[in-house]
């Protein structure tokens, strides 16, 4: 197995000293000569790697004991797929488990009509596998820096199955430093998400494309009501709280869109709070 960490030509702390420190040689350590974004790390990452089977993972993320070992299974029983993945929880700062999420399936097995499904609703990129070959076919990140991700996957879905395990091998964390929660409180994530719907739209058929179109149009703006109820009930954060809110309108207008929101507004001019 080959363990490269690439850092973005950090300034917090000596990335290098730290892989040394925990791994000496067993880890390869590059750096980027200019802070050059999420997207163009990843990009890196790829261009660097050696393997057959490829996994991406951010700094704040992690995988669980025998995650490799599954994906190397799945991929040995399912020659087929582009990628593969397990289930996965949410921890926050301090590791600690806040949600897990849902099964796409009961067993391991190839997802039937994948690509609907990921057309519609993202899903965390932290537990998947991607062979390499796909890579080089497909291409690299592009476009966002919020989201791509999920374009990725849907172009993965688009040309390949991909197999799945509900075994939960990989833990996404979630925190106020994060990069993506920097994009949630200045707005700019809605941007993005509109801009991967758009993206997707080309791989999808014809036929379909209004159809999931409409549900990832709303489940986008259900993701950015579920954020602007944090961003108020936690941090008490108004600003940041009404830009989801008007972008998860602008989204959609399913009544239960709507009254989320309006219920929400009525919480923020009355001071109401509840982090329960």
């Amino acid at each position: 197995m080959q363990i490269a960490v690439v850092d973005d030509a950090s300034t917090d702390i000596d990335v290098r000293r730290l892989v040394e420190q925990i791994a000496g040689d067993r880890v390869e350590y590059h750096r980027q000569s200019q802070n050059v974004g999420s997207v163009q790390n990843l990009n890196t990452s790829i261009s660097l790697s050696r393997g057959r089977l490829v996994h991406l993972l951010h700094a704040d993320d992690r995988v669980l004991p025998s995650y490799y070992e599954k994906m190397e299974a799945l991929f040995a029983s399912y020659p087929q797929a582009g990628a593969c993945f397990s289930g996965l929880r949410y921890i926050d700062e301090e590791g600690a488990v806040t949600s897990v999420e849902s099964s796409y399936a009961p067993a391991e097995c190839v997802l039937e009509n994948w690509l609907h499904t990921i057309a519609t609703a993202s899903r965390e990129y932290t537990a998947t596998a991607v062979r390499r070959s796909v890579y080089e076919e497909l291409g690299g990140y592009f476009g966002v820096s919020y989201g791509e991700d999920w374009e990725m996957q849907v172009r993965i879905a688009s040309r390949y199955p991909v197999a799945y395990t509900p075994d939960i091998l990989a833990e996404y964390r979630t925190h106020a430093g994060s990069i993506s929660r920097a994009k949630v409180r200045s707005g700019a994530n809605l941007a993005d998400l509109a801009w991967v719907v758009d993206t997707i739209q080309g791989y999808l058929p014809d036929s379909e494309r209004t159809e999931l179109r409409s549900q990832a149009e709303t489940n986008c703006a259900r993701l950015a009501l579920h954020y602007a109820g944090r961003l108020w009930h936690f941090e008490g954060d108004r600003e940041a709280s009404n830009r989801q809110l008007d972008g998860a309108l602008r989204l959609s207008d399913d009544n239960e869109i709507r009254r989320g929101a309006e219920a929400l507004r009525v919480a923020m001019a009355t001071g109401e709070r509840n982090p329960s």
